[in-house]
């Protein structure tokens, strides 16, 4: 017989049982991964919140949670004590140089991780969801919020939503399969 160089049928089969079996096995810790990944996210907006509003009253300021939807990250500033809300139709450019990045709570802005993004905010301050551009949750120094719902989605199409309830912002999270939880 010739000096044959190759693979075999039946090492080629074998090979791909290995293969296919070693997907079968991880599948499961994949996907779990993956729903962990999304249910953390979750749980650190609305840790950040819930911080952000305890802060306001500790400190006597106004702060807000800046949410970016264009490029998928959030951040809080500060801004004075005696700010006032203007209505959507007189309102300055988001940028006012009465707010700035706040250190104590997000060092820096937060990028939500790959394979999850906003699908829509919705507040008090806007008649209709935003999808794009920045929104706004403000915190101020008595203790109170702005009714805020934040709708996530992953790359499966899986959404959750974190509501923040305007008394002493409390977080109510929930997800499209029905599970519902609070957060005090």
């Amino acid at each position: 017989m010739k000096n044959q160089k190759g693979f075999s049928l039946i090492e080629m089969l074998i090979v791909v049982a290995i293969l296919v079996a070693l997907v079968v096995l991880g599948w499961p810790s994949l996907t779990s991964h993956f729903r962990l990944s999304f249910n953390a996210t979750a749980r650190k907006l609305g840790n950040t919140i819930k911080k952000t509003a305890h802060y306001a009253v500790m400190t006597g300021r106004v702060y807000r949670i800046v949410y970016d939807l264009d490029s998928q990250e959030y951040w809080v500033e500060s801004g004075p004590k005696n700010f006032l809300i203007q209505s959507s139709t007189n309102q300055k450019k988001s940028s006012s140089p009465q707010f700035q990045l706040e250190k104590e709570i997000t060092q820096k802005k937060v990028r939500l991780p790959k394979g999850i993004c906003y699908e829509k905010i919705s507040t008090q301050q806007n008649s209709t969801p935003i999808s794009k551009g920045q929104a706004y949750t403000h915190f101020f120094p008595h203790g109170f919020g702005e009714v805020t719902q934040i709708d996530l989605k992953n790359q499966k199409q899986s959404f959750y939503s974190l509501k923040i309830n305007p008394i002493l912002g409390k977080v109510e999270f929930s997800s499209r399969y029905g599970s519902h939880q609070k957060a005090s």
